[in-house]
């Protein structure tokens, strides 16, 4: 898909949205467990604009997720493995979230859309563990 005003604005719009929805989403909880809406416009991103907009829009999430004060105490073990850690994890999430919905959208476009969000989700929350492990 060649770059045009609509694209430009549409993914504009939606990294605005992963920025608000990253840092109010801490706010958001049930019991204890605090949930990510994040996830939303990045999957939608990538299914509407492709593989390049999910990984712009994985890789905003993380500068956002680095700059929040949970990550301090990462940082303080090294700096480099959690620069390295958040910021491929969060575009590869777009990335492959992406290229799901262009491999199965040609199927079942429901389908597509909803395998996109798993391997999205999943993928974050099992390096979002291996962090907290640490």
């Amino acid at each position: 898909m060649k770059v045009n005003a609509k694209k430009i604005a549409g993914v504009g719009l939606l990294t605005a949205l992963v920025v608000v929805l990253q840092l109010l989403g801490s706010f958001i909880k049930f019991g204890t467990v605090s949930i990510s809406l994040v996830l939303i416009p990045i999957v939608v991103g990538a299914a509407l604009y492709g593989v390049g907009a999910g990984a712009w829009l994985g890789g905003v999430f993380a500068v956002v997720v680095l700059c929040q004060p949970d990550t301090a105490l990462f940082l303080n073990m090294s700096i480099f493995g959690t620069i390295l850690t958040v910021m491929l994890k969060g575009i590869l999430a777009g990335a492959l979230s992406g290229l799901v919905y262009r491999v199965l959208s040609k199927k079942h476009k429901y389908a597509g859309v909803v395998c996109a969000a798993a391997v999205s989700y999943t993928h974050l929350r099992a390096h979002e563990t291996e962090l907290h492990l640490v």
